[in-house]
């Protein structure tokens, strides 16, 4: 299996960056401060090896899900799961013999349990009524594209739980591989302030480049790939 060169959703998120500061009417005068966008934008970078946390989604027929609370999923305008599995279908080369099943039977099995969001539907009730092997649950504990309180002040942020329920394991519902370290900032290196109302054109580029980073993240666990890190 090779190893895949990766995140250029985060060097896209730094290039976004200069681009949102001249749509929203932030410009910048002089050398030096010229100099100093050059740099927060390109800044030095080298290559690190990162190796998969999980690897059994190989060979398994796996399911995506999505939960988060009422308040959170009234502003997600599509299906995060969806997101994540264009994701992994781009990375299925690496990810040898996975086979996804499409987010209409996920929409179809909630419309017949319209508790899914809730432990009365349990993994094993997921991994069963799914017929797959693999369950991949996101939870979205935080999705903003503003800071916390100021619709003027432009950054999205994302967090969230990632697991993986097996079906053939003595208890289904309880999960192999958990990951509580899924944190977006996009973009990472800058916030613009002073925007004068909400910007539905730049917000609409923060809410691409969070659905984006959140979805290369989570299939980064699953595979071995290579990333671009600040020195």
């Amino acid at each position: 299996m090779g190893i895949k060169i990766t995140n250029l959703g985060r060097w896209n998120g730094r290039v976004f960056a200069l681009a949102l500061m001249m749509l929203c009417g932030v410009w910048l005068q002089g050398c030096a401060a010229v100099a100093i966008l050059t740099h927060m934008v390109l800044g030095p970078q080298k290559k690190v090896k990162v190796v998969a946390q999980y690897r059994d989604l190989s060979k398994k027929k796996v399911a995506v899900v999505t939960i988060a609370s009422d308040l959170i999923s009234k502003q997600i305008p599509v299906s995060l799961s969806k997101s994540v599995q264009k994701t992994l279908i781009k990375v299925k080369d690496d990810i040898p013999g996975i086979t996804l099943i499409s987010q209409r039977e996920v929409e179809k099995f909630k419309k017949n349990n319209p508790h899914w969001q809730t432990p009365a539907v349990t993994p094993e009730d997921w991994l069963k009524g799914l017929g797959v092997q693999r369950l991949v649950m996101i939870d979205l504990t935080e999705f903003r594209t503003h800071d916390v309180g100021n619709i003027n002040v432009l950054r999205g942020r994302a967090a969230g739980t990632v697991a993986v329920y097996q079906v053939e394991d003595p208890d289904p519902n309880q999960a192999t591989y958990f990951n509580n370290e899924i944190q977006i900032l996009y973009p990472e290196k800058a916030t613009v302030g002073g925007v004068p109302g909400p910007n539905p054109k730049a917000e609409k580029k923060i809410l691409e480049g969070l659905y984006a980073n959140m979805s290369e993240q989570v299939a980064w666990l699953f595979y071995d790939h290579i990333e671009w890190v600040d020195r």
